[in-house]
């Protein structure tokens, strides 16, 4: 019956869409409960092997790929592909997969049967941003490492789109391990070496920072010369996270000295003299911008060294 199909198939005109992928159908299953037939029976491999080869022929000469849907060639790639898979016919669906450049079923096989490393190899040769965006969730929580340095050779995603992928990674990150957490190291990427200026980016990358018990990646992000992030969100953060060097840090970002003196005071005696001297960086007498003039920076100077000094003496300290 195969090969009387195979030859009624050649008669056919082209444009006879409907008839051709009905035969072509039929065909498939033909194989299909051939290939069955052979596995479960007491045939020799050679024979399966033959036949499947004389399927994947078949299944070469008309099939055409995703891009081309709508083709003349009589697979309809839906249906070839739904038969294949309620058979369970794994390597004819991979092989039908790949002809037919389904990269989206190729990839969703592989995460549905954990095959973490085989669906980043399809994915990353993906053009199409939503594929990642779709699929890095799961990838973000079960291959992290190496989904972020397929995601750092991506110059064309956005990686605002990616934090629910980075959020869910967080999500399942034990805080008391020892790993490079993947969501910070692909946000300090993006942000280094793209120079990204997305406030989402940055607010993100702070709240990250905050949860972590090293301070130092939190104060370095806090001290850069411009700031994106939100100053009051990353204030807030600090704060219930029990940050207080990075919260004076941030008071005089906001140019709030005396709120920073007064924190500082409680954290560091030389902490508070740092901020103390700082309001005189905000005088630039070339500066088109307004700011705070020679005089008033002088006298906001003097009432912040008089707060530390009221501190020593009261606590018995000395200045020096």
């Amino acid at each position: 019956l195969r090969n009387v199909l195979k030859e009624k198939l050649k008669t056919i005109s082209p444009h006879r869409t409907t008839q051709l992928t009905v035969l072509c159908t039929w065909l498939n299953e033909l194989y299909l409960n051939k290939l069955t037939d052979l596995e479960y029976g007491a045939q020799v491999s050679g024979r399966i092997d033959i036949i499947r080869d004389e399927f994947y022929e078949f299944l070469e000469s008309h099939a055409v790929s995703v891009s081309e849907a709508g083709g003349d060639r009589g697979l309809d790639i839906e249906t070839i592909s739904h038969l294949m898979a309620s058979q369970g016919r794994i390597d004819e669906l991979l092989f039908f997969s790949e002809l037919t450049k389904d990269y989206r079923k190729l990839i969703e096989y592989y995460l549905q049967n954990w095959k973490w490393s085989e669906a980043l190899s399809v994915l990353s040769t993906q053009e199409d941003e939503r594929l990642f965006y779709k699929h890095c969730p799961i990838l973000m929580t079960k291959y992290p490492e190496q989904t972020v340095t397929v995601l750092m050779q991506r110059s064309d995603l956005l990686p605002r789109q990616l934090i629910p992928a980075l959020m869910r990674y967080d999500s399942e990150y034990e805080k008391s391990s020892s790993s490079e957490h993947q969501s910070i190291r692909y946000l300090q990427y993006v942000v280094s070496k793209r120079n990204n200026r997305d406030p989402a980016i940055h607010n993100y990358l702070i709240s990250l920072y905050a949860e972590r018990e090293d301070e130092y990646p939190l104060l370095n992000f806090i001290r850069q010369k411009t700031a994106f992030f939100d100053l009051q969100y990353a204030l807030r953060l600090c704060s219930q996270h029990q940050k207080p060097r990075a919260c004076v840090l941030i008071y005089s970002k906001m140019k709030l000295y005396e709120e920073a003196v007064e924190l500082a005071l409680k954290v560091e005696l030389d902490l508070a003299k740092t901020v103390a001297e700082m309001p005189q960086n905000d005088y630039d007498p070339d500066s088109d911008e307004k700011g705070p003039s020679l005089f008033e920076t002088e006298i906001l100077r003097k009432k912040l060294w008089l707060r530390i000094a009221r501190h020593v003496v009261e606590n018995g300290h000395q200045i020096h």
